[in-house]
């Protein structure tokens, strides 16, 4: 069984920023993100995402308490949510790796 790997980056618009080509991305409602995997993985995915705040090299960074959640994943999409360091779903940037079969 061959391994397949998705991965990719998200800006708080939405949209496709870098990644590989098997995959594409819309909003859910606010902070929430939803990856298609296009053609879809035979397996249930293994998902791993973390948010990339403020997307700014020379920042000294966000909060650690703002974060991203991978809410759950299967073979055809996952769901990604985004929020600041109070814990409000909030549009950010973020990253992934999905892994399967």
């Amino acid at each position: 069984m061959a391994v397949r790997m998705e991965y990719g980056t998200v800006n708080p618009s939405a949209q496709k920023t870098s990644g590989s080509p098997g995959w594409s991305v819309r909003a859910d409602g606010t902070g929430r993100y939803l990856i298609i995997f296009e053609p879809a993985f035979s397996s249930v995915v293994s998902v791993v995402a973390t948010q990339i705040y403020p997307n700014d090299l020379s920042s000294g960074g966000g909060n650690t308490k703002d974060n991203a959640v991978v809410v759950g994943a299967d073979n055809n999409e996952a769901k990604v949510k985004t929020g600041n360091n109070d814990g409000d779903a909030t549009n950010r940037w973020f990253s992934f790796i999905a892994i399967g079969s």
